[in-house]
């Protein structure tokens, strides 16, 4: 169901006990995991939780693409744990593509190749904004200030396109 609409949907409805097996901090984003936590303080519950998913895959016969599951250990006082899925090494990485977005493992944003891409990004972001509402203020000539100080005459108005 690559591609597909209704793909991700079935997917998050057929995953929907898995987060109630995980005790660490996750994410779910169509068919992507993520699962975070203190190295220092929860590393045995982050490897812990890493031994759930993994059963959980074989239960439900969804085949886990070790290859494809990497550790960022973020920040210099890292301890850089292993961690292990079927007492493999999961594979650590300095950065990783996450939606478009470098991570690097100091929080640099000097990895970023490809300035047109976050650009695209930015855009789409944008777009999607177009259709939300934001608090603010308004001025009497009608323009939005940008303070937000005096909330007691605040109203909901339609965000301003920048481009």
């Amino acid at each position: 169901m690559v591609g597909s609409v209704l793909g991700p949907l079935l997917f998050i409805l057929y995953i929907s006990d898995l987060p109630h097996l995980i005790s660490s901090n996750h994410a779910f984003y169509a068919d992507d995991c993520k699962l975070y936590a203190n190295p220092i303080l929860n590393y045995r519950e982050l490897q812990t939780d890493l031994n759930t998913v993994y059963r959980w895959c074989l239960d439900w016969l969804i085949p886990l693409n070790n290859g494809k599951c990497k550790v960022l250990h973020l920040g210099t006082n890292n301890p850089k744990h292993i961690y292990m899925i079927d007492n493999e090494a999961v594979k650590m990485v300095d950065s990783q593509n996450d939606l478009g977005v470098i991570i690097t493992s100091d929080l640099s944003w000097s990895n970023q190749r490809d300035k047109e891409l976050l650009e695209k990004v930015q855009r789409r972001a944008t777009k999607k904004m177009s259709k939300s509402y934001i608090i603010g203020t308004t001025t009497e000539e009608g323009k939005l200030d940008n303070g937000l100080q005096d909330f007691s005459q605040s109203k909901c108005v339609p965000p301003q396109n920048p481009f």
